[in-house]
């Protein structure tokens, strides 16, 4: 009886051994999008588009973009980009979730005449892909001029 009780005790002692070195990976959370959009990023790539037509794009070689986390803004934050650019026509701004429930795309500068959808078709914990238009219009100056709609699709890559 004695080693039947010593062998059962074995037998549990093994079990439990065995079952608490097991892969606990599969308890992790993975990152929410807001978390993995809060950081900076580089333009890796960018298609510009005005008219249907592909133009040039290299103004946006290397622009960083941050975007941050702020609580006065629900489900939203402010981002900041190195140089004004047509894609990002100011240096500082807002952002938030177009629909909070969903957190697949990105307003930008709500209520303002910069206001602009980022349609994500892509995000991974160290890219995005995106895509947005910007409205063209008349530029009052010495020369006035008319600059048409423009399309644009960016991919940014964690820095």
């Amino acid at each position: 009886m004695n080693k039947l009780f010593s062998n059962l005790l074995l037998a549990v002692a093994g079990v439990l051994a065995i079952s608490s070195c097991s892969d606990d990976s599969g308890n992790l959370t993975p990152p929410t999008p807001t978390e993995i959009l809060t950081r900076t990023w580089r333009m890796a790539e960018i298609e510009v588009y005005e008219n249907g037509e592909e133009v040039s794009n290299t103004e946006y070689l290397n622009l960083s973009v941050s975007f941050t986390q702020d609580g006065s803004i629900q489900d939203g934050g402010n981002y900041t980009v190195d140089r004004v650019t047509p894609a990002f026509p100011n240096t500082t701004g807002t952002w938030k979730w177009a629909n909070p429930e969903i957190k697949r795309n990105i307003l930008l500068d709500a209520g303002t005449e910069d206001e602009a959808t980022l349609e994500v078709t892509e995000i991974q914990a160290d890219l995005i892909i995106a895509e947005f238009t910007r409205e063209g219009g008349v530029v009052n100056g010495r020369n006035s001029r008319t600059i048409p709609d423009r399309k644009f699709v960016i991919t940014l890559r964690s820095i």
